[in-house]
C-alpha cells in the first residue's frame, strides 16, 4: 500500500516543527555553567592599535562538556601507636570511623548510584558495571545485587510501609497492576518462569495540596487477596480499571469502599475498533463517533485543571455531563440494535462502556476525582523499562526489593527530589534511626516521617549534597580549562539555589551601603578569620545581562603576594560576589592564604602554572548590574591587605595548578586541600593512578 500513487496524493506530509529562538537557552537554564573570558592584554593592544584604550564587545560561544561517572578507590591510612614501656596504645582511626558499610568496600554513594541507575534511569546493573569498568572500576555483579537487596529489605522497607499508611489516610486513591516474570530453579537444573505482579497504589493525582505518594507491592497473585492485605481497614474511593479483583474487594466492604472507572480505557476500546476499519472509511464508522465523544470530554476536562475542586465539579456538570449523556444514549441504542456481535472489536467497546457506565458517574459527583487512571499508568513506565532491560528476577526477595526501590524512586520524583540524592539521604540517615527505634513493621512507624522526600530535613540534605557535588565537578572542569585554553575562568554559576542567592545579594547590598557611611580601619580590612590565615582577595564579579563579564581594554594590573600563613592547607571562602537572578557566582580565590593582586600585566600564559591573573574588563555594550565604583566603596575590596592598594572587582588569583572555588556568601565553610602534612588531609592525590 506504500507504493500506491493515489494514496501518496491523499497523504499529507507533516511539517517538521521549527525550533523557536532561545529554545536551547530555556532547556539549559538550570545547567551549571562556567564562563571563560578571552581578552587581549594591554601589550597586545598597544602592538595592534598603538593604544590600550580600545572599546570591545562580547561574543559568546557555548558548548557542553561531559564529566564521566567513575569510581574512585579511597585508601584511609590509619596509624596505631604503642608504647611498650607504659603499655599505652592509640589508634588514629578505625573502620567504623571512615567506612559507610562495615564488611564491604561499597559506600553509600555507590549504592545510591546503583539505585538511581536501575530504578530511575531503567539501566540494568550489568550495564552500570560495564560503564564503570571503562575506568578500571569493575565490581562483582553478585555483590552489587546482594547489597541492593540487603538495604531494601532490611532497612528501607519501614519507609515504604509508612508510605502505605499515609496513602490509606487519603479518601481517594488510584490502583493498578502489571506483570513481572519470576524465574524458579528446579532441582534437575531446568529453569521455570512464573508470572508474578507488581501492584501500584498511589494518591490522587489531582490532589496538589498534599504530597504525592507512590507505592508498589510485589505478589505472585493478581486476586482480591492482595487488596485485602494492602488496603485493610481502608475507607474511601478507589480509581481503577475493570479488573474483577477490585469489584470483589469493593463488594466485601459495602459503604466503606467505592470504585470509579477509567474513561481512558473506554476510549482505548473504541480506538482498537477504529484501527480495524479501512482507512478511507474510518471517519464514517460508529467507532469514530464513540472515540470522538470521549475525546471531547477529555478536551473539556483539560481546560479545568487549574480550577478548584468545587469549581471543576460545577463546570463538569455544565459542559461534560451533557456529552456523557449523549454518548450513553447513543451506545445503548447501538447495542440494542444488535448490529455488532460481542466478539467483534466494536461489540467489545460497546459492552465495556455499558458495563462500566455506573462506575463513571462518581466523576460527576466529586471534583477531586480525575477522568482517567492515567496517573497510575504513567507510573508503570519505569517498571516496563526495567522489565525490558532485566527481563526477569531470580527470587521473591528480589521482587520485594524491586517494589521497595521503585516506591522510593517514584515518590521522590513526584515530589521534585532527585532519586540519587534521596537514596543517599536514606542510606545515611536510616541506620541510626533504626538503631534507635527498631525495624519492626508492626510498631508505630511515624518516626519515618522525617525521612519522607517532602520533609525539610530531606530537602536541606539534598540541596547541600547536590551543591557540593556540583562544586567539586566544576572545580575540576575549570582547572582543566585554565590549563588548556588561552583564557581565564572568571565565573562559575550554579542555578537552583534561589533563596540562598537572594539572601547573599541582599547581604552584599547591605555591606556596600554600610561601607559608604562608615570607613573601615586598616585593622578591620586586614584581619584574618579564626586565626587560620589571611582572608585572601575577594573577587566581586560584575555580570552583564548575558551572564558573561564585560570585556574592555582599561584593565587594572594584578600581582600575587604570599600570605602570612600558607601551611595550613585550607582556604577560606571569599566574600559575596554579585548574584544575578537565581544564580550564585563562585569565584576563584587564593589557595594558600590571601593572595593580593597589585601591579603586574594582566596577561594569561597557559604555560605558567604559578599564577593566573584575571582582567577587569570595561566598556562593553551591555549594562552591568553593579559598576566598579560601587564595589570599590566596600572596604574589604578597597584594601584587602592593608597596603593601601585597591583590588579590581574582577580579579581572582589561582596559586599552583589547583583552583579553589567557593560558594558565594558561605563565609563559615572551609575545604581541606591536598597537603604534605597534617591530620585528616589527603596525601599523594595522584599516587597510584591506573596506568602510571
Amino acid at each position: 500500500k506504500n507504493t500506491d500513487p493515489e494514496r501518496k496524493k491523499k497523504t499529507k506530509k507533516k511539517k517538521r516543527p521549527r525550533r523557536g529562538k532561545g529554545c536551547e537557552d530555556k532547556q539549559d537554564k538550570d545547567m551549571p555553567s562556567i564562563t571563560v573570558d578571552y581578552s587581549a592584554s594591554p601589550e597586545e593592544l598597544m602592538d595592534m592599535f598603538g593604544t590600550d584604550k580600545v572599546p570591545s564587545k562580547v561574543k559568546e560561544y557555548i558548548e557542553y562538556r561531559y564529566c564521566p561517572a567513575m569510581l574512585v578507590k579511597v585508601v584511609h591510612r590509619g596509624h596505631r601507636y604503642f608504647d611498650s614501656k607504659t603499655g599505652k596504645s592509640f589508634q588514629t582511626i578505625t573502620s567504623s570511623d571512615v567506612k559507610d558499610i562495615q564488611g564491604s568496600r561499597l559506600s553509600y554513594s555507590v549504592l545510591a548510584a546503583l539505585h538511581n541507575g536501575k530504578f530511575n534511569a531503567g539501566t540494568s546493573i550489568n550495564r552500570i558495571n560495564t560503564l564503570w569498568s571503562d575506568y578500571g572500576s569493575k565490581i562483582n555483579k553478585q555483590k552489587l545485587y546482594s547489597s541492593l537487596n540487603q538495604f531494601s529489605i532490611e532497612k528501607a522497607q519501614v519507609v515504604v510501609m509508612r508510605m502505605f499508611e499515609l496513602i490509606k489516610e487519603r479518601d481517594i486513591i488510584q490502583c493498578d497492576e502489571t506483570y513481572q516474570k519470576l524465574r524458579h530453579y528446579k532441582r534437575d537444573g531446568e529453569d521455570r518462569v512464573k508470572q508474578c505482579y507488581l501492584w501500584l497504589t498511589r494518591t490522587d493525582e489531582l490532589d496538589t495540596k498534599n504530597p504525592t505518594i507512590i507505592c508498589y507491592h510485589f505478589d505472585p497473585s493478581r486476586g482480591a487477596g492482595v487488596l485485602r492485605k494492602l488496603l485493610r481497614d481502608y475507607i474511601g474511593m478507589i480509581i481503577c480499571d475493570a479488573w474483577t479483583a477490585y469489584r470483589v474487594f469493593a463488594g466485601e466492604h459495602p459503604g466503606d469502599v467505592s470504585l470509579c472507572g477509567c474513561l481512558q480505557h473506554a476510549r482505548a476500546k473504541f480506538a482498537t475498533a477504529l484501527k480495524t476499519a479501512p482507512e478511507e472509511e474510518r471517519r464514517q464508522t460508529e467507532a469514530a463517533i464513540g472515540f470522538s465523544y470521549i475525546s471531547l470530554m477529555f478536551k473539556e476536562e483539560e481546560k479545568l485543571k487549574d480550577l478548584t475542586a468545587d469549581e471543576r465539579l460545577k463546570e463538569r456538570k455544565n459542559k461534560i455531563k451533557p456529552i456523557f449523556d449523549a454518548l450513553s444514549e447513543w451506545a445503548h441504542e447501538l447495542h440494542e440494535s444488535g448490529k455488532y456481535k460481542k466478539d467483534t472489536n466494536m461489540g467489545k467497546a460497546l459492552n465495556y462502556f455499558i458495563n462500566q457506565e455506573k462506575y463513571f458517574l462518581p466523576f460527576f459527583e466529586d471534583g477531586r476525582i480525575p477522568a482517567s487512571n492515567n496517573g497510575s499508568e504513567r507510573c508503570m513506565i519505569s517498571v516496563a523499562l526495567s522489565r525490558n532491560n532485566s527481563r526477569m528476577i531470580d527470587s521473591e526477595d528480589g521482587g520485594e526489593s524491586l517494589a521497595i526501590n521503585f516506591s522510593l524512586a517514584e515518590t521522590a520524583k513526584a515530589n521534585d527530589v532527585s532519586p540519587y540524592y534521596y537514596f543517599l539521604f536514606l542510606e545515611e540517615e536510616l541506620p541510626a534511626l533504626l538503631e534507635k527505634h527498631g525495624a519492626e513493621l508492626d510498631h508505630d512507624l511515624s518516626y519515618c516521617d522525617e525521612l519522607m522526600p517532602w520533609s525539610e530535613k530531606c530537602k536541606a540534605f539534598v540541596e547541600e549534597a547536590r551543591r557540593e557535588d556540583i562544586e567539586t565537578t566544576l572545580m575540576g572542569v575549570s582547572s582543566k580549562l585554565d590549563a588548556s585554553r588561552k583564557g581565564k575562568v572568571v565565573s562559575i554559576n550554579i542555578p537552583g539555589f534561589d533563596e540562598k542567592a537572594d539572601h547573599d545579594e541582599k547581604k552584599a547590598e547591605d555591606r556596600t551601603s554600610t561601607s559608604e557611611s562608615k570607613p573601615a580601619s586598616e585593622a578591620e580590612v586586614g584581619q584574618t578569620p579564626s586565626g587560620t590565615g589571611s582572608k585572601g582577595s575577594e573577587a566581586a564579579a560584575s555580570h552583564s545581562d548575558s551572564g558573561v563579564p564585560d570585556t574592555g581594554c582599561s584593565q587594572e594590573s594584578a600581582e600575587q603576594t604570599e600570605a602570612s600563613d600558607t601551611k595550613t592547607g585550607t582556604f577560606v571562602p571569599s566574600g559575596e560576589s554579585s548574584v544575578k537572578g537565581d544564580q550564585s557566582a563562585l569565584t576563584a580565590d587564593g589557595l594558600e592564604g590571601g593572595a593580593t593582586p597589585s601591579s603586574a600585566s594582566p596577561t594569561f600564559d597557559p604555560r605558567d602554572e604559578s599564577s593566573i591573573s584575571a582582567v577587569s574588563p570595561e566598556g562593553t555594550d551591555t549594562d552591568t548590574k553593579a559598576s566598579d565604583s560601587d564595589f570599590s566603596k566596600d572596604p574589604e575590596v578597597q584594601d584587602m591587605s592593608g597596603s593601601g592598594q585597591s583590588v579590581s572587582v574582577e580579579e581572582a588569583t589561582v596559586k599552583g595548578d589547583q583552583s579553589a572555588l567557593t560558594a558565594d556568601g558561605l563565609e563559615d565553610r572551609s575545604m581541606t586541600l591536598p597537603s604534605d602534612s597534617g591530620s585528616g588531609t589527603a596525601s599523594s592525590v595522584s599516587e597510584g593512578l591506573p596506568g602510571e
